[in-house]
Formats: C-alpha cells, structure tokens, sequence
C-alpha cells in the first residue's frame, strides 16, 4: 500500500501552504496524485424585516458581497495550490486523467457545498487526508475540519504543525493500546514505517485485557519488514496524552502515529481526552485514524 491519492483541504489561508507542501510530499514518494480541494459556504444574509423598497436591494447587496468575498478566497487558496504544485514538480492535470500521467501529479477542485462534511466525504476516495494540526488557539473552523476528516471519512489523517512537514518522517513513535483506532492507525500508518529509520511503539500504562501487546504489534510491523522497538511504561505523569508526548520528546520523533477518538467526542471535549489534548499541544506531525 501508498498513498497514491492524498486529498489536501485547501480551507484556511493562514494554513494552506503547509497543508499542501505535506501532501505533495507525501504523495510524491509513491508518484501518486494531489487534490487540492476548496469548498466554498455561502452563508446568505437574512435581514430583520425591513419596510420600503431599499429591503431587498439591501439583502441582494449583502449575498454579492459573500459571492464576491468568497471567490477571491478561492483564487488566492488556488494560488497557494499552484505555487506548492510548481515546487514540487507536480504536473496538474485533470483528477480522471492522473493514472495516465507518470511522476506526480496534482489536480485542483473550487465546488460548493456544506463544510467541513463535503470535504470528509470527498476524502473517502482518497488514501489519506492532509490538515494543519489545530492547537489551542485554532479557529472553530479547523477543528471542525479535524474532526470531520476523523469521524466522517473513513480514512486516516496526517496533521501538520505550523513549523511544516519538511521532510518524510524518518523517527517515528506509535501510541498502541490495543484498541481498534490504535489498529486503524496503525496499518495507515505502514508506507510511512517501512521509509522511517526508526520505530518505537509504546503502550502507556496498560493494554485491556484479550486485546493485543506491543510485542504483537511488533510482530505484525516485522512481518511486514519493519523493525521496531517496544516500551511499556507504567506511570503516566498528568495524563496518557502528555506521557506520548513526553515520550515523542524524549525519542526526538518527528511523527506520532495514534488512535483518535476511541471514546466519543462529545466525552473527550467534556471529560477530556488523549485525542482532544494531542490536538491541542503536539508540536510535531501526527497521524491519526478512528
């Protein structure tokens, strides 16, 4: 398996250049193809009532005024899109016509719809998903983004920090505890382990009981020509979530490969959670699969 189709959701300028040099890159391994894709909301206005006859050239003005805005958005993310393109080399040729064009290739996508679930369901013919890890001080509109990819498309996502992706991982440490997120990540995770030089899985306090090690996660990573180590720590200080981290720090890796959300959102925001706080404070890449 590679990730021969990476959807890149081209949605936030601030954030649109990281997102699409990642997704090239990680596409351009495997000669595979890039969608840039831009979905554009058009929220129109709808005014307290008005009397007179200004009232409805007042409401046509406002909806021009969201067209207008709306569209030069699109053209300055498709700018951002074809200047990544020109970077890496990436030949933009029509989504339908990819599998005919050798090397890399990207294509751009400008349609309406309802975000972010438009994106999500266009990611489900896709291999992987590209967005910028949110943080802490992330607009609504990217955590929504975030978490529609994770629980609505089907397929793993590879968040970046706003440092940028410069490189394939080559350090990378899995988060395993044996859950099915755990082992969804996991495999999605399999082109990028069999590029890295090296590999750590480490379980943080316990695996549930009946389900698989670290040592049998090893065992499935080797007979797919990965070696890896195992680390088992007991305590965890202030949290699961901070100990990966901590752990991700301590071994220098520049990916951390995860289960999200194996409870449900609505606990991980309440209650809080290893998925709600590695979104808010991992300084690295993190892949992520539900």
């Amino acid at each position: 398996m590679n990730y021969k189709t990476v959807l890149a959701p081209m949605i936030v300028e601030e954030t649109a250049r990281i997102v699409a040099d990642a997704a090239l890159a990680v596409a351009g391994h495997a000669e595979g193809h890039v969608v840039g894709k831009h979905i554009r909301q058009l929220q129109y206005y709808s005014p307290a009532i008005v009397d007179g006859p200004g009232a409805a050239l007042s409401m046509g003005s406002v909806n021009e005024a969201i067209e207008a805005a709306a569209a030069a958005l699109a053209e300055a993310l498709h700018n951002v899109f074809d200047e990544a393109c020109d970077a890496a080399g990436a030949h933009q040729v029509p989504s339908e016509e990819a599998s005919r064009k050798a090397g890399l290739t990207a294509s751009w996508s400008d349609s309406r719809g309802i975000f972010p679930a438009s994106v999500s369901r266009a990611a489900r013919v896709a291999d992987l998903a590209v967005a910028a890890l949110p943080g802490k001080r992330c607009s609504d509109r990217e955590l929504d983004l975030v978490e529609s990819l994770l629980m609505s498309s089907g397929k793993p996502v590879l968040l970046i920090p706003h440092s940028g992706l410069p490189a394939l991982p080559q350090r990378i440490l899995v988060g395993w505890d044996g859950s099915r997120a755990a082992a969804r990540a996991l495999d999605a995770a399999l082109p990028l382990l069999r590029t890295a030089e090296d590999v750590r899985l480490v379980t943080i306090k316990h695996v549930d009981t009946g389900t698989p090690s670290a040592g049998d996660a090893a065992n499935y990573l080797r007979l797919h020509d990965i070696d890896t180590t195992t680390d088992n720590v007991d305590r965890a200080k202030g949290g699961v979530a901070k100990q990966l981290l901590s752990e991700a720090d301590s071994a220098q890796s520049d990916l951390l490969v995860l289960g999200g959300y194996s409870h449900s959102r609505f606990e991980e925001a309440v209650l809080g959670g290893v998925t709600r706080y590695v979104l808010d404070h991992a300084d690295r890449a993190v892949l992520m699969a539900h």
